[in-house]
């Protein structure tokens, strides 16, 4: 790994209409020193820092909107972007899922292994940096949260959907309202794509956040 993270393990609960089960999964907690040493670094690079090495509110509360419609998933070819530790990815799994985990920071592929594994899951991992147009593998269904963390983000994860979503698939995107709403619900008008909003809590060993999904459909005739 790129960085010498130390770790924490959570217990995370679920509760779909079929079964309940629980995932075990190993987090970064220092991750917000390592960023903080990054920025005073003169070879700082956004694209590197380990955001998703830490577990986020945001990917609890996909977690549970899964659950609560797993026919979105069960049987379909997933797509996680900016997967992280990968928890949205081991849900889908869970739900039946033929998953796959995405993220672009190399340090993401070693911690999506380990909590695949800790939980007895096999869940393919792929590098994926969003603005690789090489990509073209389509999917039913694509995941991702707490995406939109920097402006940048918005136009690639709108480029990405329509470009790697089969016609007629749903893309699920929960937010925990960093302030890149606004620009995200204008892309989609401006894209053609329809969407829908439902709100989910997302909690976790004391932290907590009050998340929007978005459930998005472009327009059949995308690609």
């Amino acid at each position: 790994m790129l960085f010498d993270y130390t770790f924490a393990e959570y217990a995370i609960p679920f509760v779909s209409p079929a079964e309940s089960f629980t995932l075990k999964v190993r987090a970064a907690t220092n991750f917000e020193a390592i960023v903080d040493t990054m920025f005073q670094s003169d070879a700082f690079s956004e694209g590197y820092c380990p955001y998703g090495a830490a577990l986020w509110p945001a990917a609890v509360a996909l977690g549970h909107a899964l659950c609560a419609r797993p026919q979105i998933v069960r049987g379909k070819r997933v797509l996680e972007l900016g997967a992280g530790v990968g928890l949205a990815s081991l849900v889908a799994k869970k739900l039946g899922a033929d998953v796959t985990a995405s993220d672009m920071h190399p340090d993401m592929a070693e911690l999506c292994r380990h909590n695949a594994e800790k939980n007895g899951l096999l869940v393919p991992y792929r590098s994926f940096d969003w603005a690789d147009e090489s990509f073209t593998e389509r999917f039913d269904t694509i995941i991702g949260s707490d995406l939109l963390y920097d402006p940048k983000l918005t136009p690639l994860v709108l480029a990405v959907t329509r470009r790697l979503l089969v016609p007629g698939g749903l893309a699920v995107f929960s937010d925990p309202q960093r302030g890149q709403l606004t620009r995200l619900r204008e892309g989609f008008k401006a894209a053609g794509i329809g969407w829908d909003e439902t709100t989910q809590p997302g909690e976790f060993a004391g932290q907590s956040a009050h998340c929007i999904l978005f459930w998005v459909r472009p327009p059949p005739d995308v690609g």
